[in-house]
């Protein structure tokens, strides 16, 4: 257990580092075919990476927002807590993307999934900046990255 709460808390010091590695290997692996669904769902994962930096590193606090504006809690780890936020980032963010990058025709849909789920996460920090009238984390790399890549993607994969 010790091993997870360590993971649990730290894993977020990882992503500079994750982050270009991934963006390495992509260039090394993809740059003959960067458009195969190979390549999109490792930029789908790298972008992932620099949005998480964004929310849980640089400048962070997405935790505490998501808790103070939209749960107003009074508590900084509840209900969105360390456990939780690592278990959503790790095991369903990386894994299932590492897994469709790995397995590109057996896990097509999981790729495509994880396209739509990241259209609807980038509309939620923008419709709860609006509403709230406050810098969510997460927001910038919403705009500039999710935004741009899903619907890059959608129209590249529609029939």
């Amino acid at each position: 257990m010790r091993l997870l709460s360590c993971i649990a808390a730290n894993w977020q010091k990882a992503l500079p580092y994750l982050s270009v590695l991934a963006i390495l290997a992509w260039i090394v692996f993809f740059r003959s075919a960067p458009l195969s669904e190979r390549a999109l769902w490792l930029g789908l994962l790298i972008i992932y990476m620099l949005h998480q930096i964004e929310e849980h590193l640089w400048p962070g606090g997405f935790r505490q927002f998501t808790n103070a504006h939209v749960f107003k809690s009074g508590n900084d780890n509840w209900p969105v807590d360390i456990g939780g936020v690592a278990l959503i980032n790790i095991g369903f963010v990386w894994l299932p993307v590492s897994l469709a990058v790995l397995y590109p025709e057996a896990l097509r849909w999981v790729g495509l999934g994880w396209i739509g789920l990241t259209l609807i996460n980038a509309l939620t920090h923008i419709v709860s900046t609006i509403r709230l009238r406050i810098y969510n984390p997460g927001l910038i790399t919403s705009i500039v990255l999710f935004l741009p890549f899903t619907f890059f993607v959608l129209a590249l994969e529609a029939p």
